[in-house]
């Protein structure tokens, strides 16, 4: 069976979507690629929202998801600034997290190192992070006409980016986290801005100097619901070999190593034939 003829183009188009290079046209191969990547993130994003909840429980025992407690607060940003590069508070070294196994449990012991113990999911780091870093994000929105829910909603979005990001390989901190998820919650807000049309004059939401940090893909494709619906009905080998290819952006070479193929060309021969099912089902 002989690939289709346009999945290594879809491929490398999909590659440089992720990147934050897309030229902007959208062909119906880069929507299905664009699908499965935001299919897998809902699910990531379902593992780590349990721990973003009970971390807002904790911040609302503690006073901190009360409309009174941010009255007082300092006046709202202007909303330019809402996009302007944001400069490091603090510069901290940053090793790559070792390869970490897809199936990540909850770490009863707190880790001594934050980044660690937020990509084992320990609830104590979680909770550390709303305690420390949600107050500030909570007058960022508040300022800008928001809810407290919708800071939370941001909040959590932010969240699952960092942790996506870190696991990926893909990020590398020059600032604090709280640096970094603050610039995050600011992009999020500001798209938000925009697609509202409340303020057509607002900038690109992220710029060529900080792409590689602040690029995150978010709006999902018109067909992604459909696509959804197939990969919901859809088994292995297929929903893992493309999960790891197209979320998780791992090599051939290492898929074929991690789930028993032969050699790389028969992986890739293997996600064709998933593709495949996909297509058919999609246009049925």
């Amino acid at each position: 069976m002989q690939p289709h003829p346009h999945d290594e183009a879809a491929d490398l188009t999909f590659r440089e979507w992720l990147e934050g290079n897309s030229s902007g046209s959208v062909s119906a191969e880069l929507e299905l690629l664009q699908s499965l990547f935001f299919y897998f993130r809902n699910r990531y994003k379902s593992l780590i929202m349990p721990f973003c909840l009970t971390a807002e429980k904790y911040i609302g025992s503690e006073g901190l998801l009360d409309p009174g407690h941010y009255a007082e607060e300092e006046d709202a940003i202007p909303p330019d600034e809402l996009f302007s590069p944001m400069a490091a508070e603090e510069e901290v070294a940053m090793h790559r997290l070792p390869e970490m196994d897809y199936s990540i449990q909850y770490s009863i012991e707190p880790k001594v190192d934050e980044v660690i113990g937020l990509v084992t999911l320990d609830q104590v780091a979680f909770n550390e992070v709303y305690e420390r870093e949600f107050p500030r994000i909570a007058r960022l929105v508040l300022s800008h006409g928001g809810t407290l829910e919708t800071a939370c909603d941001i909040f959590q979005d932010a969240m699952v980016i960092l942790l996506e990001k870190i696991r990926h390989g893909k990020l590398t901190l020059t600032s604090s986290i709280g640096t970094y998820l603050y610039s995050v919650c600011r992009h999020i807000l500001g798209d938000q801005f925009r697609r509202n049309n409340r303020d057509r004059k607002m900038k690109a939401w992220y710029t060529d100097e900080y792409r590689d940090d602040l690029f995150f893909p978010w709006e999902k494709p018109d067909h992604y619901a459909r696509v959804a619906e197939v990969m919901d009905r859809l088994g292995d080998p297929c929903k893992t070999l493309l999960e790891w290819f197209y979320y998780r952006q791992k090599d051939w070479e290492f898929i074929a190593s991690k789930l028993g193929y032969k050699d790389a060309a028969s992986a890739r021969n293997q996600k064709y034939k998933c593709l495949e099912k996909i297509r058919t089902h999609v246009k049925s």
